[in-house]
């Protein structure tokens, strides 16, 4: 264990780090008059930045830590500091190095999820677990286009229950920005081999992606209402005129001509037959 006492004032107290959702004013008063009356008993646990900025007068570098577990112990040593008008010294345990700021926050929101008895997290305390769990994992995931929610629980110490709820959101805006990353890419003539390198994807997905791009695609025009062209009406064709038809018409009947006037039953059986022709027959019709 790397512990060592430290002035108060080394110790950087960044929101960044802090993983529950408020801290208790009340729970940081019993603290500080434990801590007056035993002394701290319970490291900060920090994480030590190798860039440090400040300097001692000699010119060496004075260690800077960003607080990463202990913000309700670090408040107390401050009210005590506040209250006394003196510089207080901190007990602390250096838990990590460098700059690395997600790797600091990682420690810090699985470390918080371990106050069992000191300092039971709410409920709102795990959700904002697993927000900052998701920001760790955007940022150092190998797949910046999915969250999986079983990380999201392990590094949060929660359920995969509460896991799924908090990954849902971010997962479908991150699809949306897949998505269009892999049309634009598209558009620009890449292959699909080439845009999968460029956005960490396998082929596959990106085929998969812009076969469903083709089908939608189609479907939309298949649904498109098809606008038959206006074919204009066919003229019915005029019944030709009767007297083109007359003389042909009289020759056929010349055989017969003379028992028209004589025998009216193939004077009925002709005009049922050729109605069309009828008016000429009635030029034949047998005389009463």
């Amino acid at each position: 264990m790397n512990t060592s006492i430290t002035s108060l004032n080394n110790v950087i107290k960044d929101e960044r780090f802090q993983v529950r959702a408020e801290v208790c004013p009340e729970h940081i008063k019993q603290l500080a008059l434990s801590i007056l009356e035993d002394g701290q008993q319970t490291t900060l646990k920090v994480w030590r930045i190798d860039d440090a900025p400040a300097l001692k007068p000699d010119g060496t570098p004075i260690p800077q830590y960003w607080l990463v577990d202990g913000f309700h112990r670090w408040n107390a040593l401050d009210s005590i500091r506040k209250e006394h008008g003196q510089n207080v010294n901190a007990k602390i345990e250096i838990v990590g190095t460098g700059a690395d700021v997600y790797a600091a926050k990682r420690y810090a929101i699985q470390a918080n999820s371990e106050h069992v008895l000191a300092k039971p997290r709410t409920n709102a305390d795990k959700q904002n677990a697993c927000t900052e769990a998701v920001d760790v994992l955007l940022n150092t995931g190998s797949n910046v286009w999915r969250i999986e929610y079983k990380e999201v629980a392990t590094m949060a110490c929660v359920s995969e229950a509460m896991a799924k709820k908090a990954v849902a959101g971010i997962n479908k805006s991150l699809k949306v920005k897949r998505d269009i990353a892999i049309d634009e890419l598209e558009a620009e003539g890449k292959t699909q081999t080439e845009i999968a390198e460029q956005l960490g994807l396998s082929r596959q997905v990106v085929h998969v992606n812009l076969s469903k791009k083709d089908t939608v695609s189609n479907f939309d025009k298949e649904a498109e209402p098809t606008v038959k062209p206006e074919v204009p009406p066919t003229a019915k064709p005029e019944a030709p005129e009767v007297n083109l038809f007359t003389n042909s018409f009289r020759e056929a009947l010349t055989p017969v001509l003379p028992q028209l006037k004589t025998n009216p039953e193939l004077y009925a059986d002709l005009k049922t037959t050729h109605s069309l022709m009828g008016h000429i027959l009635e030029t034949f019709k047998p005389e009463a």
